[in-house]
C-alpha cells in the first residue's frame, strides 16, 4: 500500500502550509498587470537580475520547480495531487516558499478506477487555472512565452527523470511514462490553449536519460552574481567563447 501524501512531504519542493505569520504575495494578485510588474521588479532587484524580463523568466523556471515539480512529483508517486487555486496560495519572497492555506488546496485522491480520467482532470484543472493564466500575465511584461513554457518543460524533464530512475517497478515506470507523455501529446485544451504550449519542448529520450538542449535561452547568463559555479545552464543553446 502506497504512502500518502503531505505538505511535508513537499517541502524539498519549496511548499509549506500557510500559516497566521505567513507574509508573501497573493499569487492571484499577479494576474492583476501591475501588481504583476511591481511584483517582477522586486524579484528583480532581489536576484540583482539586469532587467525585468530576465526576472521573469528565472521565476518561472524557479516557479516550476515549486508548483509543477510537486504536482507530478505527487502524482507520480502517491496517485494524489494537491489543488493549488491561485487564491490559495502565497509566495514569501524572502524564503522562496509557496505556502499553501489548506482550506482552499484540499487533497485529491485517485479513485480506485478510472485513473488516466482522474490525471486528465487534474492536470487540466492546474494548468487552465493556474500556471496558463500566470504565464500569460507575466508576458506582459514582453518576455517570451516559448521561454517560459520551455522553462516548465525542462522540469518537467527533470521531474520525471528522478521518478524513473528511482523506481524498479515496471508498472509504476509505465504509469510515469504514461503521465509524461500525456502532456507531451495532450491538445492545448489540457492547458486552456488552441494548441499544446509543451510539446515543442518535451523529448522522452531526456526523461530517459539522455542529454538535450535547450531551444530557447533561460537568460541564467544574464545573472552576474549568482549562487551557482556556472555561466550558463547546462544545456544552455547559445554558443560560448571558450
Amino acid at each position: 500500500m502506497r504512502e500518502s501524501a503531505t505538505i511535508e512531504r513537499l517541502a524539498s519542493f519549496g511548499i509549506e502550509r500557510y500559516t497566521s505569520n505567513t507574509t508573501g504575495f497573493r499569487m492571484d494578485h499577479l494576474l492583476d498587470p501591475l501588481k504583476c510588474r511591481d511584483f517582477l521588479t522586486s524579484y528583480m532587484e532581489k536576484i540583482e537580475a539586469p532587467n525585468i524580463k530576465v526576472a521573469a523568466s528565472l521565476f518561472i523556471k524557479y516557479y516550476a520547480r515549486v508548483t509543477v515539480g510537486s504536482l507530478l512529483y505527487s502524482l507520480g508517486n502517491y496517485n494524489q495531487a494537491l489543488s493549488m487555486p491561485l487564491t490559495g496560495c502565497v509566495f514569501n519572497e524572502e524564503r522562496k516558499k509557496l505556502c499553501i492555506q489548506e482550506r482552499e488546496c484540499p487533497w485529491d485522491t485517485c479513485p480506485a478506477e478510472n485513473r488516466i480520467e482522474w490525471r486528465d482532470r487534474t492536470l487540466q484543472t492546474f494548468f487552465t487555472e493556474h500556471m496558463t493564466p500566470l504565464i500569460r500575465a507575466i508576458s506582459t511584461v514582453r518576455i517570451s512565452t516559448r521561454i517560459l513554457w520551455e522553462n516548465i518543460a525542462i522540469r518537467i524533464h527533470s521531474v520525471y527523470r528522478s521518478l524513473l530512475q528511482s523506481t524498479e517497478s515496471w508498472i509504476q515506470r509505465e504509469q510515469l511514462l504514461s503521465d509524461f507523455q500525456c502532456l507531451q501529446r495532450a491538445d492545448g485544451s489540457l492547458f486552456g490553449l488552441d494548441t499544446n504550449p509543451l510539446q515543442p519542448f518535451l523529448q522522452e529520450e531526456a526523461v530517459l536519460g539522455s542529454a538535450c538542449t535547450r531551444k530557447t535561452c533561460c537568460l541564467f547568463h544574464r545573472i552576474e552574481n549568482k549562487k551557482e559555479d556556472l555561466d550558463y545552464c547546462k544545456i544552455c543553446p547559445l554558443e560560448r567563447s571558450s
